[in-house]
C-alpha cells in the first residue's frame, strides 16, 4: 500500500495489491469520523491504482483513509491536508 503526496492539497492517490477479485472502498473521513469523500471499485488480482479527487475545499487538518475489501477492513491511513 502506498498513498501519495502525504501531507495532500487536491489528489490522494492510492496504489495497493488486490490478491484476488473484490470489491474495494475508499473514504476519506475528517477527524469527527465524517465521510468527506468516497469510492468504489471492482479489483482485479494485481498492482490497482485508485485517486481520489477534488479535495481542494476540505479544511487543512487531519483525515484518515479507511480502506474496506469485500465488506471487511483492509486498514487506515492516516493523511494531512494543507
Amino acid at each position: 500500500l502506498s498513498i501519495s503526496p502525504n501531507p495532500f492539497s487536491t489528489t490522494v492517490k492510492i496504489d495497493y495489491f488486490s490478491p484476488s477479485q473484490g470489491e474495494m472502498d475508499f473514504q476519506l473521513m475528517d477527524i469527527g469520523g465524517n465521510i468527506v469523500s468516497s469510492s468504489h471499485r471492482s479489483s482485479n488480482h494485481g498492482v490497482e491504482v485508485e485517486t481520489l479527487q477534488n479535495l481542494e475545499g476540505l479544511q487543512t487538518g487531519v483525515y484518515f483513509l479507511k480502506i474496506t475489501r469485500d465488506g471487511k477492513d483492509a486498514g487506515t491511513t492516516k493523511l494531512l491536508k494543507n
